[in-house]
């Protein structure tokens, strides 16, 4: 009986773990696959394959993008390498206005600058641009103009924080049915934050990443426990 109930240990134990590395989530007919530790994200839906911050992409990406959205100027979400990478003939590439010089050799790629507070329809997609920005301290200031986005994408809405505190502009935003939330409490929200975000926008899945070393996985299970939606944090 002890070696049954040990043996049965273990394998909740692998399942656990296996599921812990899991990086994809479903929602609808969308399927959204964490990147890496600088909160990449690829969205993949029936019509378009959108890349969100592309940082340390392999040399050969079998699945290129429709789009890419970059949300602020910093090495790790405005990659020039790595969005080159992801870039087809067709590709557009969403990005605030400081970011074009350094995105300005990528060829073949359309580019797009927006103003956040909008919303618009970019190659058949309805995107809201949010303002994000940090209010506690100078890394992600305000008068940048960077962003969070609202991807509507097959009748589901999908809020992407980028990096900024619980701030006014989330606060008028509608519901969603997923948020994915960058969460380190130094250059982008904390627990609390996070957690009046949820409040706010009442999503039915929430993804939390757990941003650089500033954050552990572990440490955002108090945030997790705290939800009531299904959250997987990352």
């Amino acid at each position: 009986m002890c070696k049954k109930i040990l043996f049965l240990l273990i394998i909740a134990t692998f399942i656990f773990i296996a599921s812990c590395k899991n990086n994809t989530t479903i929602l609808g007919n969308t399927q959204i696959e964490y990147l890496n530790e600088a909160a990449g994200f690829k969205l993949v839906s029936e019509n378009k394959v959108i890349y969100i911050d592309p940082y340390k992409m392999p040399e050969i990406v079998e699945q290129k993008a429709d789009q890419i959205y970059i949300t602020h100027s910093h090495f790790d979400s405005c990659s020039a390498k790595d969005i080159a990478k992801v870039t087809k003939a067709s590709t557009w590439i969403i990005a605030p206005l400081d970011c074009l010089q350094k995105i300005a050799d990528i060829q073949f790629a359309k580019v797009v600058t927006l103003d956040p507070g909008y919303t618009y329809n970019i190659g058949g997609v309805s995107v809201d641009t949010i303002h994000a920005y940090t209010v506690n301290n100078n890394f992600h200031p305000y008068n940048n103009s960077w962003f969070g986005y609202v991807f509507n994408i097959d009748g589901k809405r999908i809020y992407y924080s980028g990096f900024t505190d619980f701030v006014p502009e989330i606060q008028k935003l509608l519901p969603v049915d997923m948020a994915i939330l960058v969460i380190n409490g130094i250059d982008s929200m904390n627990n609390e934050d996070a957690l009046k975000i949820v409040k706010q926008l009442q999503p039915k899945k929430v993804i939390g990443v757990a941003y650089s070393s500033a954050t552990s996985f572990v440490s955002l299970g108090g945030f997790k426990k705290e939800c009531d939606c299904d959250v997987k944090v990352v």
